[in-house]
């Protein structure tokens, strides 16, 4: 397992604040990564060619996805389909997995320092 490394730029779009990404797991069909966002961080509007499914650890989201935002706690769970419009928005310090499949290339769509 890696350890966390700062996500700069996401499908290239700049990161607003503090994100960093450590990669848990890689299958043949499916990856798990842990995230850990500072308040007030985001993610820039971006689609993926997988999907996604989050599960909050500790902290609190706003989840921006299909034009709807919803403010999820520890053990609150959400899904970004392929091809779906979303980011997301720390409300608090936050730290959540998400599952990803098909497993992507995270060099194709991640930038880390």
């Amino acid at each position: 397992m890696t350890e966390y490394k700062k996500l700069t730029n996401l499908e290239g779009n700049q990161i607003n604040g503090d994100l960093y990404l450590k990669i848990q797991e890689e299958a043949n069909h499916m990856s798990a990564i842990k995230m850990k966002l500072t308040t007030g961080s985001e993610t820039p509007l971006h689609t993926h060619e997988h999907e996604s499914l989050g599960v909050i650890i500790s902290g609190k989201l706003d989840v921006i996805g299909d034009g709807k935002s919803s403010i999820l706690g520890p053990g609150d769970t959400w899904v970004n389909p392929i091809g779906q419009k979303h980011m997301i928005k720390a409300i608090e310090d936050t730290v959540f997995v998400e599952i990803k499949s098909p497993s992507p290339d995270f060099s194709s769509f991640l930038k880390l320092d």
